[in-house]
């Protein structure tokens, strides 16, 4: 994960359902570790079956 992606999930928390993970004081934001990953794993897309080898 890139500090670009970080900075743009953050940016659009209100749309994407990061806000719970986040705390803004002054400029300042926190991030709820445990809340993150939680978002994180519910943002995995499921793996693509493999195909047999022929």
């Amino acid at each position: 994960m890139t500090e670009h992606t970080l900075r743009w999930w953050i940016f659009h928390a209100e749309t994407n359902g990061l806000k719970p993970a986040l705390l803004k004081i002054g400029g300042r934001v926190y991030i709820d570790r445990a809340e993150f990953n939680k978002w994180l794993e519910g943002q995995r897309m499921a793996p693509k079956p493999l195909k047999p080898a022929a």
